[in-house]
């Protein structure tokens, strides 16, 4: 087994969000971005970047929350 630091994890599905995102997949990045956060919750970014992928989505009012 094979044990990652959190932080690690967490850029990684932040990354993965990112890439998704600029492919397209918006629901896909939407829950990458939601893994990062359930891993760090403080990460300002991610929640910009779900936001934005929620908002692309036509999902603004859960953007907002």
């Amino acid at each position: 087994m094979i044990l990652f630091p959190s932080h690690l994890l967490v850029g990684s599905e932040g990354t993965l969000g990112v890439t998704l995102e600029a492919r397209g997949n918006l629901d896909e990045a939407v829950t990458a971005y939601q893994r990062a956060i359930e891993l760090n919750p403080t990460l300002a970014v991610i929640h910009t970047n779900l936001g934005n992928a929620l908002n692309k989505l036509g999902k603004s009012d859960k953007a907002l929350t």
